[in-house]
């Protein structure tokens, strides 16, 4: 297990990750990494079968990561301060149009 170095603890989170918004994709990286867990733990030849299951769920945890900060850094969250609220936001009264007097030569 020395051979995945940092992926093998980021990759339990990114597995986490792939349980959010399911799709075809993820059900499959989380079948194909179950999978791969249990035959890489019955023989160590067959840690090649993990190994792109484990970069793919540590990159799933990275991106998660990487989008949640810019998210929290890109966020307007300044409450709006008091008095100075667009008055767009607020509902105009429509009000009728103007009546014109009839035009002259036409009978009442």
């Amino acid at each position: 297990w020395h051979y995945f170095h940092f992926t093998l603890f980021v990759m339990p989170l990114g597995l986490g990750t792939a349980f959010f918004g399911k799709s075809d994709a993820k059900l499959f990286l989380i079948v194909y990494t179950i999978v791969g867990f249990y035959f890489s733990a019955k023989m160590v030849r067959l840690l090649l079968l993990i190994s792109p299951a484990t970069s793919v769920c540590a990159a799933a945890c990275l991106d998660s990561l990487i989008a949640f900060n810019i998210e929290a850094l890109t966020a307007d969250d300044q409450p709006p301060v008091e008095g100075e609220e667009e008055e767009a936001e607020q509902p105009r009264a429509i009000s009728p149009p103007p009546q014109q007097p009839p035009p002259q030569g036409y009978p009442p």
